[in-house]
């Protein structure tokens, strides 16, 4: 019997030697581990203050770089700017001294006609408007007593609504005007002088000085005395200022120089309630 129990304590004592060898095993894994782990934490940790201090020193080093060069670049800038416009400055002076030379060589007619030709064309356009100026000017410059040129600037100031420089060219307009009329006293003649008269009327009125306007809407209409141009203006300036009497008697001319005014009944209704 004794001798049966004795395997059966050989092989506990054999399981337990196992469990003693294996337990040591799994502590020593457990170590290993734990140090493995360890490293690469370690490492990992190494890794991302290197990449931080790096990115914060690369941020720095831009910062520097843009606050040092950020003002030479924008004075390159500048200066290409300048230089730029400078060039462009020169370009136009250049072309304008050539286009004048070869302006000296062309007879003071043809000047003229090509001034004028091309201010009229600019007219039709607001944008070019000042362009059309610069070339009744020059027209001026090269005959001081251009009537097409002084109606031209006069047009052109009326157009802008600039009524007191209207009013300058128009009142030299209107001298240079009777000059020429008195010279031959032609139809053509008499017919620029009161255009000239009714002008100034309507920038006077645009300048709200009725008394001068309608003065000079008498004076076109001792020159024509049926243009209904001139008398529709007149009438409705007499209307304006509530001058009765005047209103009745333009409006009675008005009825014989232009009888098919659609606008007659309306004109009467509006005299009468003055």
């Amino acid at each position: 019997m004794p001798y049966d129990i004795i395997p059966f304590f050989i092989i506990i004592i054999s399981f337990l030697a196992i469990f003693i060898v294996i337990g040591k095993k799994i502590s020593a894994l457990k170590i290993l581990d734990i140090d493995t782990m360890s490293e690469e934490k370690e490492k990992k940790i190494k890794k991302i203050i290197l990449e931080t201090r790096l990115k914060r020193n690369l941020e720095q080093i831009t910062k520097v770089l843009v606050t040092v060069l950020k003002p030479v670049f924008e004075s390159i800038i500048m200066v290409t700017r300048n230089f730029y416009y400078k060039v462009l400055s020169l370009e136009r002076k250049y072309k304008e001294e050539a286009r004048e030379k070869k302006d000296m060589a062309v007879e003071p007619e043809e000047k003229i006609h090509k001034y004028l030709s091309e201010a009229r064309e600019k007219m039709k356009s607001d944008a070019t408007l000042m362009e059309a100026e610069d070339l009744f000017i020059k027209t001026i410059e090269v005959d001081n007593k251009n009537v097409d040129a002084y109606r031209g600037l006069n047009g052109l100031y009326l157009k802008i609504h600039d009524y007191k420089k209207a009013r300058e060219v128009c009142r030299y307009l209107l001298k240079l005007s009777m000059d020429e009329y008195k010279k031959d006293g032609s139809l053509e003649k008499k017919t620029i002088v009161a255009s000239s008269y009714a002008n100034l009327g309507e920038i006077e009125q645009g300048l709200g000085n009725s008394t001068n306007a309608i003065r000079n809407f008498k004076e076109a209409l001792r020159l024509q005395s049926n243009n209904p141009k001139f008398l529709d203006l007149l009438l409705k300036i007499s209307i304006i200022v509530k001058d009765k009497k005047l209103a009745r008697n333009t409006l009675k001319q008005l009825k014989i120089a232009d009888p098919d005014n659609q606008k007659i009944i309306e004109l009467e209704k509006d005299v009468e309630s003055i």
